[in-house]
Order: structure tokens, then sequence, then C-alpha cells
């Protein structure tokens, strides 16, 4: 019976979004009070790969040759109210930033796997 062989995952936004809270926080900024400011950064940022190993490959590169990470700038409530993905390289000192690279495509591949 197909019955049998059918299983739901609960997986959706939140899951998603918790799931990027913990990279975020463990490879480089502690955000995981942070829900709402993580929730725009993965509906900003975050993409379905059509061709996973040939992104990883791509996020292994260096410099220029990376086209896959970004900076992303974490608004600041006085200047900015939402964050955004910073166009040029240079930095303002008055910014905080997250690098995002392989987290970009690897956080909505938890939808697939």
């Amino acid at each position: 019976c197909i019955v049998e062989g059918i299983c739901r995952i609960d997986v959706g936004g939140k899951l998603l979004t918790n799931y990027l809270k913990e990279i975020v926080s463990y490879r480089q900024l502690q955000v995981l009070d942070e829900t709402f400011v993580m929730n725009q950064v993965k509906e900003d940022v975050c993409f379905v790969s059509s061709d996973l190993y040939s992104d990883m490959d791509t996020c292994k590169q260096c410099g220029s040759a990376n086209t896959i990470s970004v900076d992303y700038v974490l608004p600041d409530y006085t200047n900015c109210r939402r964050g955004y993905i910073r166009q040029e390289k240079g930095t303002d000192k008055n910014e905080q930033a997250l690098r995002l690279s392989n987290e970009r495509f690897t956080v909505p591949e938890l939808l697939f796997h």
C-alpha cells in the first residue's frame, strides 16, 4: 500500500531561518536572538542551486572568481531599517556585515534532503 510509504516531514521557512542562525552564529557573529533580521537575510540572499557541486567548487575560489559570496550589511535601526547586499567592496567602519558564501544555497537544500 502506498500510504505506508508516505511520511510527512515538517520543514519550512522557520526551520530554515533557525538553521541559518545556527550556521552564522557558529561561523561569524552571535545572531541566535535575531530571528527577524536573519529571516530578512534568508529572503534576500538565499537561493536554490541548480548545480550544487559546481556552486560548492565556486565557493572554494578566492577573490573575484567566487561569484557566490556576498556581504550582507546588517541594519543598525538608526540609518537603515533593513539590511542589504553590499554592492561595492569598500567597507564602512560603522557597518556590521555578514560574509555569506555556501550558506546561500546549502540552507535551502534542507527542503530536498
